[in-house]
């Protein structure tokens, strides 16, 4: 291969908060490829007040500085012969790509969708209504730039389909591709049964996580001691978790500031069983949440929503590595965990299964690869 063959190019953070982005570029970095990376992150802004005008005026100004400073870069660096891959958030930059001569378009963009801003914002979030202006235009350029890129990289086979239909684009368009994570931090530790059952929910509490079915199962709980619940996060579903722990404060501990990743790693060392998502809304059925790459990696037994996504991906394997309950039902929720409290045995089972699972089908290693591959094919 000649030099730059792969041109890593965006406005991507590589911090402790993307790891996704952060271990996918380290690793491509550190491969026998060569890889050459153009990166114009917006830097954050600390004005204190985030939402005023000023704050945002002066934040869409980097936003478009960076974008047009990146895109002179990229024309500079030969692209024409180069596979470009963009990391997420990269639809504003392939969109503008869109929009060069053909000559600069190179011989392939893989582009890392991640997560859809339009499908965020107005159909999972629910802040713009698809009748509005301004969703429709992100709808257009989101289609625009999905269409213009050879892959688009999304982290569930569900994902790729919903995708498709979505921006009706072809599924052959789609590659799904795992996540990535700090796995110098995320790894198996052994743990010794205790008395207590520790039950760990982790997560910025948005809809399709079902915060306030956790909750529900907690109040139903709280009497029973032998059972220890503990909620690390906040986010747009934070006030009924509040509500709950003023009501009844001794029933959970809640840790709502910000946590390192050694910070986490400790919150799931202390637990026996983890909590995934249990939201009623459709995304509920088609993603695999970061944190639950974190609890597998760890080898920790998960309870989590009966969804598509878990479906489909047990459809090879014998035995699931977790166990599943009907979405947005915190009765099932309880009597799981009151068994597996009752069933030690299991528990060991399912740690066992979990970090079987997430070393075969969900490490970077295997990401990597994926990625490589969809990267490297003609």
């Amino acid at each position: 291969m000649s030099k730059s063959d792969i041109l890593v190019v965006g406005v991507h953070k590589k911090t402790d908060g993307y790891p996704n982005i952060k271990f996918k570029i380290e690793k491509l970095l550190a491969s026998n490829l060569s890889v050459t990376e153009l990166n114009r992150p917006v830097p954050v802004l600390g004005f204190g007040m985030t939402k005023s005008v000023f704050t945002l005026c002066v934040a869409s100004f980097y936003f478009m500085v960076n974008h047009v400073l990146l895109l002179v870069s990229y024309c500079r660096n030969n692209p024409a012969n180069k596979v470009v891959y963009i990391p997420y958030p990269a639809v504003m930059f392939c969109f503008l790509l869109s929009l060069l001569p053909r000559r600069l378009k190179p011989k392939k963009i893989v582009l890392d969708a991640f997560i859809s801003l339009y499908d965020t914002i107005v159909c999972d979030r629910k802040l713009l209504r698809k009748t509005n202006v301004i969703a429709k235009y992100l709808l257009i350029m989101e289609a625009r730039a999905y269409a213009f890129a050879d892959k688009v990289i999304t982290d569930t086979h569900n994902n790729s389909d919903y995708f498709s239909l979505l921006f009706e684009l072809p599924l052959s368009k789609f590659e799904a591709v795992p996540l990535t994570i700090d796995e110098h931090v995320f790894h198996y530790h052994s743990k010794a049964p205790g008395s207590t059952l520790n039950v760990l929910f982790v997560g910025t509490m948005v809809p399709l996580h079902g915060i306030d079915s956790i909750m529900a199962c907690i109040k139903m709980l709280r009497l029973d001691k032998s059972i220890q619940f503990r909620v690390v996060g906040s986010g747009q579903s934070s006030r009924v978790v509040d509500d709950l722990h003023k009501l009844y404060p001794d029933s959970f501990e809640w840790i709502s500031d910000w946590q390192s990743s050694d910070k986490v790693m400790a919150h799931i060392q202390w637990a026996d069983v983890c909590l995934g998502i249990f939201g009623v809304e459709e995304k509920t059925q088609r993603v695999c949440p970061l944190k639950m790459y974190l609890y597998m990696a760890c080898g920790k037994a998960v309870v989590t929503g009966a969804t598509a996504w878990t479906e489909q991906c047990v459809d090879d394997i014998a035995v699931r590595p977790f166990e599943c309950i009907p979405v947005g039902d915190s009765c099932a929720l309880a009597e799981k965990l009151q068994s597996l409290y009752a069933n030690r045995s299991r528990l060991s089972a399912l740690s066992v299964l979990s970090l079987r699972f997430y070393r075969r089908n969900m490490s970077n290693k295997v990401s990597m690869a994926r990625l490589i591959d969809v990267m490297m094919k003609s």
